[in-house]
């Protein structure tokens, strides 16, 4: 996972010291501060560049989602449907 925080005025560290506790299920979390703002595009262009992984999941800091199962429901649509390369996610700003 990619988390790449674009030189917010709030540091998203803290959410990446959370997110070490799931390193031992397997779960490996990349955390990038940009040393300038980039911008919505910039910074995804940035992360894009990071991944190695086979999902994409742009979320933006202002989105929560609405269902806590999507990822893993997601995930799962796509391996049982290999023609299928989109899930789209209820959430809100």
């Amino acid at each position: 996972m990619v988390l790449s925080d674009d030189c917010s005025p709030n540091t998203l560290e803290p959410v990446a010291k959370e997110f070490a506790q799931f390193e031992e299920n397997g779960l490996k979390l990349r955390y990038h501060r940009q040393c300038k703002n980039l911008g919505f595009s910039g910074n995804l262009a940035f992360s894009v560049e990071q991944t190695t992984g086979k999902y994409l999941v742009p979320f933006p800091h202002d989105n929560w989602f609405t269902d806590k199962r999507f990822l893993s429901d997601a995930v799962a649509v796509l391996d049982q449907n290999p023609e299928t390369y989109l899930c789209v996610a209820n959430s809100i700003l």
